[in-house]
């Protein structure tokens, strides 16, 4: 669960939802259970945005301190199932 209001939520393929906050957190969640998949925690600052790629290959997010992260995205669908938080 978020600790700061979610400000983006894209479609990560595979039966998941992504979501960044402005607790600095992004996370990839089941669509279908709402049960956590991981996360990506501690950005410096708050999340602005979040997407993914068409091909569902890359994530984007944008942080309020001017800084664009890239992530490979690719290996998510792989992931479903193992929970972390």
């Amino acid at each position: 669960r978020h600790r700061g209001r979610v400000v983006s939520i894209a479609e990560g393929g595979a039966g998941t939802a992504v979501t960044a906050a402005l607790d600095g957190t992004i996370r990839v969640s089941s669509a279908d259970t709402g049960v956590q998949i991981f996360a990506i925690p501690r950005h410096k600052m708050w999340l602005g945005s979040v997407c993914v790629q068409e091909d569902k290959s890359i994530m984007i997010a944008d942080g309020r301190d001017n800084t664009v992260y890239i992530y490979d995205f690719s290996y998510a669908s792989s992931c479903e199932g193992d929970k972390t938080e």
